[in-house]
C-alpha cells in the first residue's frame, strides 16, 4: 500500500470550510459565524474579529482531519472502492481521550463532525473555495457513527463518490451517509428548532458550561471503564493514574469538572463570552466552534 499527504494544510482546508459555510447561502437566510477569531485573523490580511452571530442559531463543532491519500490497494481495501481513496487517523485512546470527549458531547445531542476534503490539491481547493464548494466536497462524519474505540489503531476510510465510510482496524461500514447531505439536513433541522437568542453572554456562557459537563461525563466513563481491567490496562487508560488509583471515579470526573469551569471563568474574564466559549471548544473537544443560523 502506497500513501501520501495532500498538497496543503488542515489550516488552509480549516479556513477555506468555514469561510464558505459563512458565506455560502446553502439555505436562504443561513449564515454562520466562528467564534475562534485567530482562524480569521490569521487568514485575512488585518485580522480582526467582524462577524455577525446569527441571533437564532445552533452551534456546530468541526474538527478538521488532513488525510492520508491511498493510491495503491492492499488487502484492506474497504469493499466497492478503487484507489486512490482516503483515510483519516484517530487518535488512540491511550493517548488521548479526544474521541471519547467528541462521541460524549455528540451523544447529548450536539452537531458534531470530523470534517476531511474529498480532494487533495491546491489547485482543487482554490477552485473549490472561489466556487463556495467546499462544504459540498467536504466528508462530515459524526463520531456517533464510530462508536466508542478500543486502544487498537484505528482509521476511517472513505472515497470520492462514495457515500459510506469504513472503520478499520477491523473493516466495519459507517451508520448512515458521509457527504455533505447529511450534514446539511442535521445543520437545517438545528437552526429550525433553536429559539431566537435574547442574550449573547448567556447563551455562550450555556455553551461552555455544557462543554464543562461534557468533560466531566467523559472522564467520569473512561475512569468507570479503566476499573474494570485488568492491572496493567488500568496503567493505561485511566485518566488519573499517575495522580494514584484510590480515587473514587465520581470524584475524579468531578475535580476535572471543576478545573475546567474554573478555567471557563478565567476565560470570561479576559475575552468576549463567544471567544471563551470558541476557547474551550478548541482546548476540550479540539474543534472550531461555529454558529450556524439566521437573524
Amino acid at each position: 500500500m502506497t500513501v501520501r499527504l495532500p498538497q496543503f494544510s488542515e489550516f488552509s482546508f480549516g479556513f477555506a470550510l468555514t469561510e464558505n459555510l459563512m458565506n455560502g447561502s446553502y439555505f436562504t437566510g443561513v449564515r454562520g459565524a466562528p467564534t475562534f477569531p485567530s482562524l480569521f485573523a490569521e487568514g485575512k490580511a488585518g485580522g480582526g474579529y467582524d462577524v455577525r452571530i446569527p441571533r437564532r442559531g445552533a452551534p456546530v463543532y468541526l474538527q478538521f482531519k488532513i488525510p492520508q491519500i491511498v493510491t495503491r490497494g492492499s488487502k484492506n481495501l474497504p469493499p466497492g472502492f478503487t484507489t486512490p481513496y482516503y483515510r483519516i487517523h484517530l487518535v488512540r485512546r491511550r493517548h488521548s481521550l479526544q474521541h471519547e470527549y467528541l462521541l460524549t458531547h455528540a451523544r447529548r445531542g450536539r452537531l458534531v463532525y470530523y470534517a476531511a476534503p474529498f480532494f487533495h490539491t491546491i489547485t482543487a481547493l482554490n477552485h473549490h473555495y472561489e466556487k463556495k464548494e467546499v462544504p459540498l466536497r467536504t466528508a462530515f462524519i459524526t463520531p456517533k457513527a464510530i462508536g466508542y474505540l478500543t486502544d487498537e489503531p484505528h482509521h476511517v476510510a472513505y472515497m470520492d463518490g462514495s457515500p459510506v465510510g469504513w472503520l478499520y482496524s477491523e473493516p466495519l461500514q459507517l451508520e448512515g451517509e458521509i457527504a455533505s447531505e447529511r450534514f446539511f439536513a442535521d445543520l437545517a433541522h438545528a437552526v429550525d428548532a433553536a429559539e431566537p437568542r435574547e442574550n449573547d453572554e448567556r447563551f455562550f456562557t450555556d455553551i461552555g458550561k455544557d462543554i464543562v459537563r461534557t468533560t466531566q461525563d467523559t472522564v467520569l466513563r473512561a475512569e468507570q471503564w479503566a476499573r474494570e481491567q485488568t492491572p496493567r490496562q488500568r496503567d493505561t487508560f485511566s485518566p488519573s493514574w499517575q495522580e494514584g488509583y484510590e480515587e473514587a471515579p465520581r470524584i475524579r470526573a468531578e475535580r476535572v469538572a471543576n478545573q475546567a469551569m474554573a478555567q471557563f471563568q478565567m476565560l470570561l474574564e479576559r475575552f468576549d463570552p463567544a471567544i471563551a466559549a470558541g476557547y474551550m471548544a478548541r482546548f476540550y473537544l479540539d474543534c472550531e466552534l461555529l454558529i450556524m443560523g439566521t437573524d
